[in-house]
């Protein structure tokens, strides 16, 4: 049992930890594109949408390990002499390793002044990222 939950626990954190992905793009508010290219490198794919908005995206990859925890049970023919037992029966809980794909989307508008593309929104990833 305590296994169990030393892997929900560790499950739970490491949702936490890739929930703060999230909000790295948020941070590029009012930034010229180029910022973004300069952390992150080139987007994924970029498209023109309507009202002179741009769409540029990042695909982001995420994969954490879960915790390995072994408990071994052994049945001892003599509870005085641990060198003897009868059976022993180990149980391994965790030691996968969890993957997943995020897609970041970043909105711009073209600003003349500067010859670039500044963010002006974003758009979360699913919720299986956060």
């Amino acid at each position: 049992m305590k296994g169990i939950i030393q892997f929900v626990v560790a499950a739970v954190a490491a949702t936490v930890i890739t929930g703060c992905v999230t909000d790295r793009f948020k941070t590029y508010s009012g930034s010229d594109i180029r910022d973004v290219m300069i952390d992150y490198g080139p987007p994924d794919s970029a498209f023109d949408l309507e009202g002179g908005w741009r769409a540029f995206q990042w695909i982001v990859h995420n994969s954490y390990t879960t915790p390995t925890h072994i408990t071994t049970h052994r049945t001892l023919t003599n509870p005085k002499d641990y060198d003897s037992w009868i059976s022993r029966r180990s149980t391994i809980v965790g030691g996968e390793t969890v993957s997943n794909s995020c897609l970041y989307t970043l909105f711009a508008t073209w600003e003349e002044a500067r010859k670039t593309w500044i963010v002006s929104n974003e758009r979360q990833p699913r919720t299986s990222c956060h």
